[in-house]
């Protein structure tokens, strides 16, 4: 998921605390949630995909086609 909010965040051109302000979550743990050093609750997660204009299985799958690439 990290790599797929990084990059939606990005073409979106906001940052951490914006994007957290958004989701009504703090900016560290949106920041650990990109980092990858802690996984989003299911909300979040909903929020993220809505936030973003991606269903949440896309921002899931993008990240495990990174890992098949990169395992």
């Amino acid at each position: 998921m990290r790599h797929a909010l990084i990059r939606a965040r990005k073409e979106r051109n906001e940052t951490q605390a914006q994007v957290a302000k958004a989701l009504g979550i703090t900016r560290p743990y949106y920041t650990q949630i990109e980092l990858g050093e802690r996984d989003p609750s299911l909300d979040v997660a909903l929020k993220l995909g809505e936030h973003f204009g991606l269903p949440v299985e896309q921002l899931l799958a993008k990240d495990l086609e990174v890992e098949r690439v990169a395992g």
